[in-house]
Protein backbone atom coordinates (compact mmCIF):
# COMPACT_ATOMS: atom_id res chain seq x y z
CA UNK A 1 0.00 0.00 0.00
CA UNK A 2 1.24 3.47 -0.78
CA UNK A 3 1.16 6.67 1.38
CA UNK A 4 -2.00 8.86 0.37
CA UNK A 5 -1.87 12.32 -1.36
CA UNK A 6 -4.68 14.99 0.19
CA UNK A 7 -5.98 17.92 -2.03
CA UNK A 8 -9.08 18.24 0.48
CA UNK A 9 -9.36 20.45 3.33
CA UNK A 10 -10.77 17.74 5.86
CA UNK A 11 -12.41 19.55 9.56
CA UNK A 12 -12.95 16.85 12.47
CA UNK A 13 -16.42 15.57 12.59
CA UNK A 14 -19.35 16.77 14.19
CA UNK A 15 -20.06 14.35 16.54
CA UNK A 16 -21.75 13.66 19.77
CA UNK A 17 -21.05 10.07 19.97
CA UNK A 18 -19.84 7.84 17.75
CA UNK A 19 -19.36 4.70 19.63
CA UNK A 20 -22.16 2.24 19.68
CA UNK A 21 -22.75 1.06 23.18
CA UNK A 22 -22.14 -2.87 23.89
CA UNK A 23 -23.97 -4.42 26.50
CA UNK A 24 -21.73 -5.42 29.16
CA UNK A 25 -19.96 -8.90 28.80
CA UNK A 26 -17.89 -10.19 31.49
CA UNK A 27 -15.52 -12.59 29.85
CA UNK A 28 -11.29 -13.13 29.15
CA UNK A 29 -9.27 -12.07 26.84
CA UNK A 30 -6.37 -14.22 26.18
CA UNK A 31 -3.31 -13.32 24.48
CA UNK A 32 -0.52 -16.29 23.76
CA UNK A 33 2.35 -16.30 21.43
CA UNK A 34 3.86 -18.37 19.77
CA UNK A 35 7.35 -18.96 17.40
CA UNK A 36 8.62 -16.14 18.02
CA UNK A 37 12.59 -15.46 17.58
CA UNK A 38 12.57 -12.51 20.58
CA UNK A 39 10.60 -11.89 23.60
CA UNK A 40 6.94 -10.38 23.45
CA UNK A 41 6.12 -7.06 25.39
CA UNK A 42 2.48 -6.92 26.19
CA UNK A 43 0.80 -3.68 27.84
CA UNK A 44 -2.30 -2.15 28.61
CA UNK A 45 -5.03 0.78 28.78
CA UNK A 46 -8.12 0.24 30.84
CA UNK A 47 -10.14 2.86 32.62
CA UNK A 48 -8.15 2.35 35.76
CA UNK A 49 -4.78 3.00 34.18
CA UNK A 50 -5.83 7.35 34.40
CA UNK A 51 -4.52 7.70 30.17
CA UNK A 52 -1.13 7.91 31.73
CA UNK A 53 1.35 5.55 29.73
CA UNK A 54 0.45 1.59 30.87
CA UNK A 55 2.57 -0.64 33.05
CA UNK A 56 4.42 -3.28 30.57
CA UNK A 57 3.88 -6.73 30.99
CA UNK A 58 7.36 -8.64 30.32
CA UNK A 59 6.25 -12.12 30.25
CA UNK A 60 7.92 -14.96 31.66
CA UNK A 61 5.22 -17.66 29.96
CA UNK A 62 3.26 -17.61 26.89
CA UNK A 63 0.12 -16.32 28.22
CA UNK A 64 -1.74 -13.11 28.96
CA UNK A 65 -5.21 -12.85 30.68
CA UNK A 66 -7.50 -10.16 31.12
CA UNK A 67 -11.04 -10.71 32.60
CA UNK A 68 -13.64 -7.67 32.43
CA UNK A 69 -16.44 -6.53 30.47
CA UNK A 70 -15.23 -3.50 28.29
CA UNK A 71 -12.70 -3.37 25.41
CA UNK A 72 -9.24 -3.25 26.15
CA UNK A 73 -6.19 -1.86 24.12
CA UNK A 74 -3.71 -4.20 24.23
CA UNK A 75 0.07 -2.49 23.17
CA UNK A 76 2.21 -5.27 21.43
CA UNK A 77 5.83 -4.77 21.42
CA UNK A 78 8.27 -7.07 19.31
CA UNK A 79 11.73 -6.09 18.30
CA UNK A 80 11.19 -2.33 16.80
CA UNK A 81 7.70 -3.19 16.18
CA UNK A 82 5.26 -1.15 18.70
CA UNK A 83 1.41 -1.34 17.60
CA UNK A 84 -1.87 -1.37 19.85
CA UNK A 85 -4.58 -4.13 19.78
CA UNK A 86 -8.34 -2.83 20.53
CA UNK A 87 -9.56 -6.75 22.16
CA UNK A 88 -12.77 -7.36 23.32
CA UNK A 89 -14.30 -9.82 25.83
CA UNK A 90 -14.35 -13.17 24.59
CA UNK A 91 -11.49 -12.40 21.83
CA UNK A 92 -8.54 -15.72 21.56
CA UNK A 93 -5.44 -14.15 20.22
CA UNK A 94 -2.46 -15.10 18.78
CA UNK A 95 0.87 -13.32 18.33
CA UNK A 96 2.88 -15.50 15.38
CA UNK A 97 5.56 -14.21 13.06
CA UNK A 98 3.84 -14.13 9.13
CA UNK A 99 6.27 -15.82 6.78
CA UNK A 100 9.32 -13.37 7.08
CA UNK A 101 9.45 -13.24 10.45
CA UNK A 102 7.59 -10.03 11.18
CA UNK A 103 5.26 -10.67 14.38
CA UNK A 104 1.69 -11.14 13.39
CA UNK A 105 -1.65 -11.17 15.08
CA UNK A 106 -3.96 -14.05 14.52
CA UNK A 107 -7.33 -15.67 16.00
CA UNK A 108 -9.71 -18.30 15.16
CA UNK A 109 -12.40 -16.25 15.76
CA UNK A 110 -12.62 -15.40 11.85
CA UNK A 111 -15.29 -12.00 11.96
CA UNK A 112 -12.55 -10.36 14.37
CA UNK A 113 -9.15 -11.18 12.47
CA UNK A 114 -9.17 -8.58 10.10
CA UNK A 115 -9.87 -6.10 12.84
CA UNK A 116 -7.42 -7.68 15.06
CA UNK A 117 -4.67 -7.13 12.46
CA UNK A 118 -5.81 -3.27 11.50
CA UNK A 119 -3.59 -1.55 13.79
CA UNK A 120 -0.62 -3.72 12.76
CA UNK A 121 -1.16 -3.30 9.49
CA UNK A 122 -1.64 0.73 9.78
CA UNK A 123 2.23 0.52 11.20
CA UNK A 124 3.20 -1.32 9.32
CA UNK A 125 1.94 0.34 6.04
CA UNK A 126 1.61 4.45 6.77
CA UNK A 127 3.40 4.84 9.94
CA UNK A 128 3.63 3.95 13.46
CA UNK A 129 0.51 4.79 15.89
CA UNK A 130 2.08 4.52 19.27
CA UNK A 131 6.10 4.41 20.01
CA UNK A 132 9.53 5.60 19.13
CA UNK A 133 8.76 4.40 15.70
CA UNK A 134 6.66 7.37 15.02
CA UNK A 135 10.02 9.26 14.82
CA UNK A 136 10.57 8.66 11.47
CA UNK A 137 7.03 9.27 9.64
CA UNK A 138 4.82 10.75 11.92
CA UNK A 139 6.07 14.27 13.66
CA UNK A 140 6.14 14.28 17.71
CA UNK A 141 3.33 15.76 19.46
CA UNK A 142 5.58 18.20 21.56
CA UNK A 143 7.81 20.02 18.67
CA UNK A 144 8.29 22.92 21.33
CA UNK A 145 11.16 22.10 23.70
CA UNK A 146 12.11 23.49 26.74
CA UNK A 147 14.97 23.43 28.81
CA UNK A 148 14.12 20.47 30.80
CA UNK A 149 13.60 18.05 27.24
CA UNK A 150 17.35 18.62 26.86
CA UNK A 151 18.08 15.21 27.43
CA UNK A 152 15.20 13.89 25.21
CA UNK A 153 16.25 16.14 22.06
CA UNK A 154 19.32 15.21 22.06
CA UNK A 155 18.56 12.09 22.37
CA UNK A 156 15.90 12.24 19.22
CA UNK A 157 17.12 15.32 17.51
CA UNK A 158 18.46 13.76 14.30
CA UNK A 159 14.68 12.42 13.79
CA UNK A 160 12.84 15.37 14.89
CA UNK A 161 11.44 18.04 12.13
CA UNK A 162 12.08 21.61 12.51
CA UNK A 163 10.09 22.93 15.98
CA UNK A 164 6.46 24.36 14.88
CA UNK A 165 6.61 28.31 15.07
CA UNK A 166 3.14 28.44 15.73
CA UNK A 167 0.41 26.43 17.59
CA UNK A 168 -1.42 26.60 14.10
CA UNK A 169 1.55 24.96 12.42
CA UNK A 170 1.66 22.29 14.96
CA UNK A 171 -2.34 21.89 15.01
CA UNK A 172 -2.14 21.00 10.66
CA UNK A 173 0.83 18.88 11.46
CA UNK A 174 -1.67 16.71 13.94
CA UNK A 175 -4.16 17.05 11.39
CA UNK A 176 -2.07 15.28 8.49
CA UNK A 177 -1.19 12.50 11.17
CA UNK A 178 -5.46 12.15 11.58
CA UNK A 179 -6.33 12.38 8.18
CA UNK A 180 -4.00 9.98 6.83
CA UNK A 181 -5.21 7.30 9.37
CA UNK A 182 -8.60 7.62 8.67
CA UNK A 183 -8.10 7.87 4.93
CA UNK A 184 -6.22 4.06 5.71
CA UNK A 185 -9.14 3.05 7.81
CA UNK A 186 -11.49 3.86 4.84
CA UNK A 187 -9.44 1.96 2.59
CA UNK A 188 -8.61 -0.67 4.16
CA UNK A 189 -12.21 -1.25 5.23
CA UNK A 190 -12.93 -1.53 1.84
CA UNK A 191 -10.46 -4.37 1.29
CA UNK A 192 -11.72 -6.51 4.45
CA UNK A 193 -14.32 -7.39 6.57
CA UNK A 194 -14.79 -4.70 9.42
CA UNK A 195 -18.07 -4.44 11.57
CA UNK A 196 -19.84 -1.10 11.32
CA UNK A 197 -18.66 -0.78 15.45
CA UNK A 198 -14.75 -1.28 14.82
CA UNK A 199 -15.15 1.23 11.89
CA UNK A 200 -16.60 3.88 14.45
CA UNK A 201 -14.49 2.90 17.63
CA UNK A 202 -11.47 3.26 14.93
CA UNK A 203 -12.32 6.67 13.95
CA UNK A 204 -12.74 7.32 17.30
CA UNK A 205 -9.64 6.60 18.45
CA UNK A 206 -7.91 8.40 16.08
CA UNK A 207 -9.44 11.42 16.67
CA UNK A 208 -8.80 11.55 20.34
CA UNK A 209 -5.51 10.39 19.74
CA UNK A 210 -5.10 14.14 18.02
CA UNK A 211 -7.08 15.51 20.46
CA UNK A 212 -4.99 14.32 22.66
CA UNK A 213 -1.75 15.15 21.48
CA UNK A 214 -3.09 18.44 21.04
CA UNK A 215 -3.97 19.65 24.45
CA UNK A 216 -0.78 17.93 25.70
CA UNK A 217 1.41 19.61 22.96
CA UNK A 218 -1.12 23.30 24.69
CA UNK A 219 -0.24 21.87 28.29
CA UNK A 220 3.64 21.63 27.77
CA UNK A 221 3.73 24.88 25.29
CA UNK A 222 2.49 27.40 27.47
CA UNK A 223 -1.28 29.24 27.94
CA UNK A 224 -0.76 32.66 28.04
CA UNK A 225 -2.26 35.00 25.25
CA UNK A 226 1.47 35.44 23.44
CA UNK A 227 1.88 32.13 23.17
CA UNK A 228 -2.07 31.15 22.16
CA UNK A 229 -3.66 33.74 20.50
CA UNK A 230 -7.83 34.57 21.30
CA UNK A 231 -8.92 33.04 18.31
CA UNK A 232 -7.09 29.71 18.56
CA UNK A 233 -7.96 29.75 21.77
CA UNK A 234 -11.83 30.26 20.82
CA UNK A 235 -11.26 27.29 18.22
CA UNK A 236 -9.32 24.59 21.45
CA UNK A 237 -12.01 25.48 23.54
CA UNK A 238 -14.49 24.47 20.98
CA UNK A 239 -13.25 21.58 20.82
CA UNK A 240 -14.80 20.79 24.28
CA UNK A 241 -17.98 19.08 22.23
CA UNK A 242 -15.93 15.88 21.59
CA UNK A 243 -16.24 14.95 25.30
CA UNK A 244 -19.90 14.33 25.55
CA UNK A 245 -19.32 10.71 24.33
CA UNK A 246 -20.36 8.25 27.23
CA UNK A 247 -19.97 5.35 24.84
CA UNK A 248 -16.10 6.29 24.05
CA UNK A 249 -15.09 5.55 27.59
CA UNK A 250 -13.69 2.48 26.47
CA UNK A 251 -11.98 3.83 24.03
CA UNK A 252 -7.91 4.51 25.75
CA UNK A 253 -6.92 7.55 23.07
CA UNK A 254 -10.74 9.29 24.17
CA UNK A 255 -9.82 8.86 28.36
CA UNK A 256 -6.42 10.49 27.71
CA UNK A 257 -7.40 13.04 25.72
CA UNK A 258 -10.93 14.33 27.84
CA UNK A 259 -8.28 14.51 31.40
CA UNK A 260 -5.51 16.63 28.82
CA UNK A 261 -8.24 18.70 27.95
CA UNK A 262 -9.21 19.28 31.68
CA UNK A 263 -5.56 20.65 32.28
CA UNK A 264 -5.91 22.88 29.62
CA UNK A 265 -9.05 24.23 30.57
CA UNK A 266 -7.69 24.81 34.40
CA UNK A 267 -4.54 26.43 33.00
CA UNK A 268 -6.37 29.15 30.76
CA UNK A 269 -8.10 29.67 34.46
CA UNK A 270 -4.69 29.49 35.96
CA UNK A 271 -6.55 26.79 38.52
CA UNK A 272 -4.02 23.69 37.89
CA UNK A 273 -3.92 22.36 41.72
CA UNK A 274 -6.15 19.05 41.69
CA UNK A 275 -8.69 20.42 43.80
CA UNK A 276 -9.25 23.08 41.00
CA UNK A 277 -9.42 20.88 38.07
CA UNK A 278 -11.91 18.31 40.24
CA UNK A 279 -14.53 21.21 40.64
CA UNK A 280 -13.51 22.46 36.70
CA UNK A 281 -14.53 18.93 35.66
CA UNK A 282 -17.45 18.68 37.66
CA UNK A 283 -18.96 22.06 35.89
CA UNK A 284 -17.95 21.47 32.38
CA UNK A 285 -18.18 17.71 31.66
CA UNK A 286 -21.20 14.89 32.36
CA UNK A 287 -22.04 11.62 32.58
CA UNK A 288 -19.52 8.96 32.64
CA UNK A 289 -17.05 11.04 31.07
CA UNK A 290 -16.87 13.32 34.32
CA UNK A 291 -17.05 10.02 36.31
CA UNK A 292 -14.00 9.07 34.61
CA UNK A 293 -12.08 12.46 34.54
CA UNK A 294 -13.12 12.56 38.48
CA UNK A 295 -11.92 9.37 39.10
CA UNK A 296 -8.58 10.17 37.17
CA UNK A 297 -7.84 13.01 39.50
CA UNK A 298 -8.51 11.70 42.65
CA UNK A 299 -6.56 8.72 41.67
CA UNK A 300 -3.55 10.70 40.76
CA UNK A 301 -4.19 12.32 44.40
CA UNK A 302 -4.13 9.66 46.25
CA UNK A 303 -1.04 8.42 44.31
CA UNK A 304 0.31 11.29 44.97
CA UNK A 305 -0.13 11.69 48.00
CA UNK A 306 -2.10 14.65 48.43
CA UNK A 307 -3.70 15.92 51.84
CA UNK A 308 -7.39 16.87 51.45
CA UNK A 309 -9.24 14.89 49.47
CA UNK A 310 -11.67 13.38 52.55
CA UNK A 311 -14.51 15.56 50.99
CA UNK A 312 -13.97 15.14 47.48
CA UNK A 313 -13.48 11.02 48.08
CA UNK A 314 -16.61 11.24 49.69
CA UNK A 315 -18.96 12.90 47.01
CA UNK A 316 -17.50 10.99 44.66
CA UNK A 317 -18.82 8.20 46.19
CA UNK A 318 -22.38 9.50 46.38
CA UNK A 319 -22.59 10.75 42.77
CA UNK A 320 -20.31 8.56 40.91
CA UNK A 321 -22.92 5.62 39.06
CA UNK A 322 -19.89 3.00 37.71
CA UNK A 323 -19.48 0.65 40.85
CA UNK A 324 -16.16 -0.48 39.63
CA UNK A 325 -14.38 3.19 40.07
CA UNK A 326 -16.15 3.57 43.28
CA UNK A 327 -14.73 0.33 44.75
CA UNK A 328 -11.44 1.14 43.04
CA UNK A 329 -11.20 5.09 45.15
CA UNK A 330 -12.83 3.21 48.02
CA UNK A 331 -9.64 0.59 48.16
CA UNK A 332 -7.21 3.01 46.79
CA UNK A 333 -8.03 6.10 49.70
CA UNK A 334 -8.49 3.15 52.61
CA UNK A 335 -4.88 1.93 52.04
CA UNK A 336 -3.31 5.31 53.16
CA UNK A 337 -2.14 5.00 56.34
CA UNK A 338 -2.95 1.01 56.47
CA UNK A 339 -0.74 -1.75 57.41
CA UNK A 340 0.30 -3.80 55.01
CA UNK A 341 -1.59 -7.54 56.35
CA UNK A 342 0.67 -9.91 58.08
CA UNK A 343 1.68 -12.94 56.51
CA UNK A 344 3.39 -11.51 53.70
CA UNK A 345 7.16 -13.37 54.05
CA UNK A 346 9.77 -12.16 52.12
CA UNK A 347 13.36 -14.10 51.67
CA UNK A 348 16.85 -11.70 52.13
CA UNK A 349 19.41 -12.57 50.07
CA UNK A 350 20.91 -14.40 52.78
CA UNK A 351 18.58 -17.10 52.45
CA UNK A 352 16.47 -16.10 55.63
CA UNK A 353 13.15 -16.17 55.85
CA UNK A 354 11.74 -12.23 56.95
CA UNK A 355 7.91 -10.51 57.36
CA UNK A 356 7.37 -7.29 55.53
CA UNK A 357 6.78 -5.89 58.88
CA UNK A 358 10.00 -6.31 60.00
CA UNK A 359 11.22 -4.73 57.24
CA UNK A 360 9.25 -1.64 57.65
CA UNK A 361 10.23 -1.47 60.87
CA UNK A 362 13.75 -1.26 60.56
CA UNK A 363 13.62 1.83 58.46
CA UNK A 364 11.24 4.01 60.34
CA UNK A 365 11.96 7.13 60.79
CA UNK A 366 12.79 7.69 57.29
CA UNK A 367 10.49 7.61 53.84
CA UNK A 368 10.63 4.04 52.10
CA UNK A 369 9.97 3.80 48.54
CA UNK A 370 9.73 0.09 47.15
CA UNK A 371 10.28 -1.48 43.89
CA UNK A 372 8.23 -4.39 42.78
CA UNK A 373 10.29 -6.00 39.76
CA UNK A 374 11.85 -9.39 38.23
CA UNK A 375 14.63 -10.54 36.27
CA UNK A 376 12.40 -10.95 33.17
CA UNK A 377 10.73 -7.87 33.32
CA UNK A 378 12.58 -5.76 30.40
CA UNK A 379 10.74 -2.37 31.42
CA UNK A 380 11.54 -3.21 35.24
CA UNK A 381 15.94 -3.31 34.63
CA UNK A 382 15.19 -0.30 32.31
CA UNK A 383 14.39 1.61 35.36
CA UNK A 384 17.25 0.57 37.40
CA UNK A 385 19.75 3.23 36.07
CA UNK A 386 17.53 5.71 37.14
CA UNK A 387 16.24 4.02 40.45
CA UNK A 388 20.49 3.77 41.49
CA UNK A 389 21.33 7.76 39.88
CA UNK A 390 18.12 8.44 42.75
CA UNK A 391 19.63 6.27 45.41
CA UNK A 392 22.74 8.05 44.99
CA UNK A 393 21.49 11.44 45.10
CA UNK A 394 18.85 11.39 47.69
CA UNK A 395 20.07 11.59 51.45
CA UNK A 396 20.06 8.07 52.91
CA UNK A 397 19.24 9.34 56.07
CA UNK A 398 15.92 10.54 54.39
CA UNK A 399 15.14 7.63 51.64
CA UNK A 400 15.09 4.05 52.28
CA UNK A 401 15.57 1.65 48.84
CA UNK A 402 13.58 -1.90 49.04
CA UNK A 403 13.93 -3.84 45.94
CA UNK A 404 11.19 -6.84 46.12
CA UNK A 405 11.99 -9.43 43.68
CA UNK A 406 9.11 -11.55 41.79
CA UNK A 407 10.80 -13.99 40.39
CA UNK A 408 10.18 -17.91 40.99
CA UNK A 409 13.37 -18.69 40.82
CA UNK A 410 15.85 -17.72 43.12
CA UNK A 411 18.70 -17.67 40.81
CA UNK A 412 17.51 -15.69 38.47
CA UNK A 413 16.89 -13.19 41.49
CA UNK A 414 20.20 -13.31 42.76
CA UNK A 415 22.10 -13.43 39.30
CA UNK A 416 19.96 -10.54 37.98
CA UNK A 417 21.09 -8.39 41.15
CA UNK A 418 25.02 -8.35 39.67
CA UNK A 419 24.42 -5.90 37.57
CA UNK A 420 23.70 -3.19 40.37
CA UNK A 421 25.38 -5.65 43.10
CA UNK A 422 26.64 -2.14 45.13
CA UNK A 423 22.52 -0.55 45.08
CA UNK A 424 20.79 -3.98 45.96
CA UNK A 425 23.33 -4.94 49.21
CA UNK A 426 21.58 -5.54 51.66
CA UNK A 427 18.15 -4.12 50.47
CA UNK A 428 17.42 -6.76 48.09
CA UNK A 429 14.38 -9.32 48.87
CA UNK A 430 12.19 -12.02 46.84
CA UNK A 431 8.57 -12.36 47.81
CA UNK A 432 7.53 -15.75 48.46
CA UNK A 433 4.36 -17.04 46.67
CA UNK A 434 5.30 -14.14 44.03
CA UNK A 435 2.17 -13.18 42.88
CA UNK A 436 -0.23 -15.02 45.21
CA UNK A 437 0.95 -13.41 47.87
CA UNK A 438 -1.23 -11.14 50.54
CA UNK A 439 0.29 -7.97 49.59
CA UNK A 440 0.02 -8.40 45.99
CA UNK A 441 -4.13 -9.67 46.19
CA UNK A 442 -4.31 -6.32 48.80
CA UNK A 443 -3.11 -3.62 46.15
CA UNK A 444 -4.06 -5.48 43.16
CA UNK A 445 -0.84 -5.72 41.82
CA UNK A 446 -1.13 -7.30 38.10
CA UNK A 447 2.08 -5.82 36.58
CA UNK A 448 5.40 -4.77 37.37
CA UNK A 449 7.18 -2.86 38.08
CA UNK A 450 5.20 -1.49 40.78
CA UNK A 451 6.34 1.29 43.05
CA UNK A 452 4.96 2.23 46.63
CA UNK A 453 6.14 5.00 49.14
CA UNK A 454 5.55 4.91 53.08
CA UNK A 455 6.03 7.49 55.09
CA UNK A 456 8.44 7.85 58.21
CA UNK A 457 5.92 6.00 60.26
CA UNK A 458 6.09 3.25 57.46
CA UNK A 459 2.49 3.94 55.94
CA UNK A 460 1.24 4.13 53.07
CA UNK A 461 1.27 7.26 51.23
CA UNK A 462 0.97 5.92 47.21
CA UNK A 463 -0.04 2.60 46.99
CA UNK A 464 0.64 3.17 42.94
CA UNK A 465 3.30 5.87 43.17
CA UNK A 466 5.84 7.24 40.85
CA UNK A 467 8.91 5.74 38.34
CA UNK A 468 11.99 6.08 39.77
CA UNK A 469 12.91 8.41 36.26
CA UNK A 470 10.03 10.65 36.88
CA UNK A 471 10.41 14.00 37.72
CA UNK A 472 7.08 13.86 39.72
CA UNK A 473 8.66 11.61 42.40
CA UNK A 474 11.62 14.17 43.39
CA UNK A 475 8.81 16.45 44.53
CA UNK A 476 6.28 13.83 46.24
CA UNK A 477 9.58 13.16 48.11
CA UNK A 478 10.74 16.36 49.20
CA UNK A 479 6.75 17.32 49.98
CA UNK A 480 6.50 14.48 52.88
CA UNK A 481 10.49 14.63 53.95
Amino acid sequence: MQLFKYTVTICLPVISCICAAQPARNAKITVTWKGLAKPVYLSYSDKYSLGQPPKELAANSALFEYIGTEPLTLICQYDTLFFPVIARPGDAIVLQPDSSGVIDVWSEQKDRLDELRFFRMATLDIGAIIGEESKDKIPPPLLHFKEKDAAFFAKYKGHLKQPAHSLSELRERLLDNYKARVAYLELYSKQHSLSDDFAHTGKAYFLYLFLYHQYNALNHWGRDTSVITLAEQELFNGEGKYFNCDSCISVSSYRSAARSFITYQAGLRNKKSLRDQYLLATDILKGITREYVLYALLKQGINEGKAGLESAALAFQQVCRDDSLRKNIALNYDARGRDIPDGTLLLDDAGKRVLWDSVLKQHKGKLIYIDFWASWCMPCMKEMPASQRLQQTVTPEKVSFIYISMDKDKAAWLQAQKAHAQMFRGKSYLLLNNFNAPIVKTYHIKTIPRYMLFDKRGRILAADAFRPGETALWKMLEDNW
